[in-house]
């Protein structure tokens, strides 16, 4: 479990709906975004070739706003597991992480799920 510093903890709750951000939190590049009030993150790397999945820093989702889709070969996932539903790496997922606040600090993790 890694401690966000307070800058990131402002950015993470600043993000407004749909929006997405790339970060590093404890050497791990990680894209995080805003779905109808709730922060996800998880491993900026699609699973098919591991390319990054938010390449310009405001675009991660499909048009629907309801899939997180890889800008290089279409794969999408939903948003809350990050299992892949569509595209060349179907039955994958991507590497989830969770937030947890404790106090008035927040923490990232690996999520078990």
């Amino acid at each position: 479990m890694w401690k966000l510093s307070q800058l990131q903890s402002d950015t993470i709750n600043a993000l407004k709906d749909h929006e997405c951000i790339a970060m590093e939190v404890a050497s791990q590049e990680l894209v995080v975004f805003n779905l109808h009030g709730q922060r996800f993150a998880f491993r900026n790397r699609c699973p098919h070739q591991n390319k990054k999945l938010l390449t310009d820093q405001s675009h991660c989702f499909d048009e629907t706003f309801s899939l997180v889709e890889c800008p290089l070969h279409g794969a999408q996932f939903l948003p809350s597991s990050g299992a892949c539903v569509s595209g060349p790496c179907l039955g994958h997922k991507l590497e989830r992480y969770q937030f947890i606040w404790q106090d008035d600090d927040l923490f990232l993790s690996r999520s078990e799920h």
